[in-house]
């Protein structure tokens, strides 16, 4: 057995995020979007779908080895692989996924012992810096329903939220550029909030400039200046709202012009978006 365990391949590159433990009998390797995983050992392989895994590629091999590779982006067909062939890609697939990794797995477990090329663990205050953004939860609580796709629109956008069906898509690819995963969530939510003032039982949605001129007292000058002194890129709201009704475009600006002031966001989610009793969902319609 130790001669068979020393020449097991390491299927993909990167830093332990989760070590083996009692309960958690395989090994999370962090990877690229995409990143080609490998084989670890010969083997006659198989694709398979669940739900938590996602894409997962079983390898049975001699003498009672068996390798998995889950949570996989793409995974190659059914037949047979020498150690060191690409049997699918590191991906985000699967509800128990939070972020790219690789789910690896063997039987015997021992094995995952001799992995010693991995990169070692990340330490604890970068594993809590991977955690997707605070506001992100919160938006979870309110019963908003959260999709990680590869694409949440025709074009190149990075996010969108339906505010008819309460769901909001995130790009996969966000994971690997935390400021630009916090600055998205944050422009997001900035939508949600609008949901809110307009009533999350509903498909209604007011701008935060309304409210404050109707709610707090503000005066038109006031509140635009207040946005305006926000608002980083003029450019980007201008080709982002050019097809927009007035409205429309009003919500998008409110979006982009509060998207870094994540502490303002996070402040009138807060005070809009009150969390609904334990045991009933702010998302239900009727």
């Amino acid at each position: 057995m130790l001669e068979l365990a020393a020449s097991l391949l390491t299927p993909v590159a990167g830093p332990i995020t989760h070590p083996v433990t009692d309960d958690h009998p395989a090994l999370d390797i962090a990877c690229r979007n995409g990143a080609e995983v490998r084989a670890a050992h010969d083997g006659l392989g198989k694709p398979s779908w669940d739900n938590r895994l996602g894409w997962t590629f079983v390898l049975q091999g001699e003498r009672g080895l068996r390798s998995s590779y889950s949570h996989l982006k793409q995974a190659l067909p059914q037949g047979p692989y020498k150690r060191g062939d690409v049997i699918g890609l590191c991906g985000n697939t699967g509800s128990w996924s939070s972020g790219t990794h690789l789910h690896f797995a063997m039987e015997p477990t021992g094995n995952l012992q001799n992995f010693t090329s991995f990169a070692p663990p990340l330490p604890e205050d970068q594993r809590l810096a991977k955690k997707e953004p605070v506001l992100l939860t919160r938006i979870k609580n309110l019963g908003i329903h959260v999709d990680r796709l590869e694409r949440c629109g025709l074009g190149n956008e990075l996010a969108a939220y339906n505010r008819a069906a309460q769901r909001l898509c995130l790009v996969q690819t966000l994971d690997a550029n935390p400021g630009l995963f916090e600055t998205v969530v944050t422009h997001e939510t900035v939508h949600v909030i609008q949901d809110c003032l307009g009533g999350l039982q509903t498909s209604q949605a007011k701008s935060i400039a309304g409210h404050l001129k109707t709610q707090g007292g503000f005066s038109d000058t006031t509140i635009a200046k207040f946005f305006d002194q926000n608002l980083r890129d003029k450019n980007q709201v201008s080709q982002a709202t050019a097809s927009l009704t007035a409205d429309q475009s009003q919500l998008e600006f409110e979006a982009y012009a509060l998207q870094h002031q994540g502490a303002l966001v996070a402040s009138l989610l807060n005070s809009r978006c009150p969390l609904a009793p334990r045991g009933q969902s702010s998302a239900s319609k009727p």
